[in-house]
């Protein structure tokens, strides 16, 4: 018999407590505990070790970007965001904070009879990552490929958006330390310098870090770009090198995932792996059909992982995912895409590929 979801509810409104209550238990799911402010919802955590928590942002004492950082870093679980008044930002400081998921609270009766639905959805979608928040580091058993060498020059990239954050936590988590270069576009606001490289390095036994103009790119490294530029990768003295940009916004994103897997296509060609995952619009789901018609290999994160099924459902749609894995499997679908060898260690050729 298949346990039932423990939830701790965290929500200064009690009427709102009530509803995700009642919603949660309806669904079979069990509410191991409520908190009406940050710094009780913290001790609950801890006391009751749920399995998922669902979290208002705007509380007194402590507020919930704060406790869902702390969560993020100290007591690693899904976290399901609520909040009454979600706009972009707010969506996407959370996301990048690490939540699973952002839904905005129910405004009217109409809204509240869609909104049990979507939450349970969302807490049961939650609840399956579960065993994935297991802390910073992860155990042998998760990473895939360790021993395998691979074949000079190829390079590993990936596109992200909504829910781009904690997928990218899982599948680098999961990669080997050896590996080709890895580079990726996640959507990411303009305002404020991200901490999401340090979280990510913080999971991950590569070299995560936001990209810089002109560095040669080596085994082992991950370059994320910075927020408000676009990274470009270009085949420059027998090496990959990164260059960023402040061109104009594609799809309405700088980073933009288009710019990124286009340079790779270019550079890379049949070396390259491309990785679409979550997200919504469809930055990056013809770049990935660019990546494939240069002759690489293209993966796209599939629906029932996903956060937001935008970006990898048009990829899909549109024939250009040559393998559509869940989010638990792109890892080893990326290590089994790229060309391994035995004997010498992986260096890159004197030569372009």
């Amino acid at each position: 018999m298949v346990a039932a979801i423990r939830v701790v509810i965290i929500d200064d409104s009690a009427v709102a407590r009530r509803s995700i209550r009642r919603a949660l238990e309806r669904a079979g799911m069990v509410v191991v505990g409520e908190a009406a402010d940050g710094r009780t919802g913290r001790d609950l955590i801890v006391a009751q070790a749920p399995d998922v928590v669902t979290l208002d942002l705007e509380m007194p004492n402590v507020d919930g970007l704060t406790l869902l950082r702390a969560i993020t870093q100290h007591a690693p679980r899904p976290v399901v965001v609520l909040s009454g008044r979600l706009d972009p930002a707010m969506e996407m400081n959370a996301l990048h904070a690490g939540a699973a998921h952002v839904l905005a609270k129910p405004t009217d009766a109409a809204e509240a009879a869609n909104f049990a639905p979507e939450l349970v959805r969302r807490v049961q979608q939650a609840a399956q990552s579960a065993s994935r928040f297991d802390g910073p580091t992860p155990t042998p058993r998760q990473v895939v490929g360790e021993r395998l060498l691979f074949r000079p020059g190829q390079l590993v990239a990936i596109g992200a958006s909504t829910g781009g954050p904690q997928a990218l936590r899982v599948v680098l988590g999961q990669l080997p330390e050896r590996l080709p270069p890895v580079v990726i576009a996640q959507h990411t606001p303009p305002d404020r310098r991200s901490p999401l490289a340090e979280r990510l390095g913080a999971a991950s036994r590569l070299d995560v870090r936001e990209a810089v103009d002109g560095e040669e790119l080596r085994d082992g490294m991950v370059r994320l770009a910075p927020p408000d530029r676009h990274l470009i990768i270009e085949w420059s003295g027998a090496r990959f090198r990164t260059r960023l940009n402040v061109g104009p916004a594609v799809h309405f994103q700088r980073p933009a995932v288009d710019v990124l897997f286009r340079s790779v296509a270019a550079c890379a060609g049949r070396h390259a792996v491309a990785v679409l995952l979550t997200g919504m619009g469809e930055d990056g789901a013809d770049a990935l059909g660019a990546v494939r018609a240069a002759g690489g290999r293209t993966i796209a994160q599939d629906e029932a992982t996903s956060a937001v099924y935008g970006m990898p459902r048009v990829a899909i749609e549109r024939g250009h995912a040559g393998t559509i894995a869940p989010l638990d499997r792109i890892a080893a679908t990326i290590v089994r895409d790229l060309d391994q060898r035995e004997g010498e260690h992986p260096g890159f050729a004197a030569t372009a590929p």
